[in-house]
């Protein structure tokens, strides 16, 4: 397996360089470097897994690039039809990754506010994901936007580290 290409570290952008564009075939290579750059190993995926995600039936991923088309993060989100787990129609956030020259600029939240159109335009209802319970500021970021904490789940990371379930409506 390639090692992440810090050559594709990019500028630290401004807010309004961020654009949202659907994830294509080409882009796999470079969103599992950025996942291997935001997360350790062991939670991060390898790109088996990323593409079993990406081909799920009602999976969407968005891609936030700046005006080089440099990649400052993407969001790989699955829209589940209700069933007998789920009594409404529900958008899992599977990852969300900004990389360390783009957060705190509005690049997280211009994939969220996407993804809840698109989640909606799917007839989703709900938006949900799991955040290590250590994670601070991505828990705070979830709160921000409308996220509250329904749940915990007990050694969810790697079999030791606990997981907080946290959904939100969408309106």
């Amino acid at each position: 397996m390639a090692e992440p290409n810090e050559e594709s570290v990019p500028e630290e952008p401004k807010a309004n360089d961020v654009v949202i564009r659907d994830f294509v075939s080409h882009d796999l290579e470079r969103i599992w470097q950025l996942d291997q750059i935001c997360f350790e190993p062991g939670i991060a995926y390898d790109k088996r897994t990323l593409r079993y995600f990406l081909r799920q039936q009602g999976a969407f991923t968005l891609i936030a690039e700046n005006v080089k088309r440099e990649l400052l993060g993407f969001m790989l989100v699955h829209c589940l039809p209700a069933d007998e787990n789920r009594s409404e129609a529900t958008s899992n956030i599977i990852t969300i990754d900004i990389h360390p020259t783009a957060r705190r600029i509005g690049t997280a939240a211009k994939l969220f506010a996407e993804a809840q159109k698109r989640s909606m335009a799917n007839g989703c209802k709900v938006m949900d994901l799991e955040v290590a319970v250590n994670n601070e500021g991505a828990i705070a970021f979830y709160k921000s936007h409308g996220f509250q904490t329904t749940g915990r789940i007990e050694k969810y990371y790697n079999d030791s580290l606990d997981a907080f379930h946290m959904e939100k409506p969408l309106k």
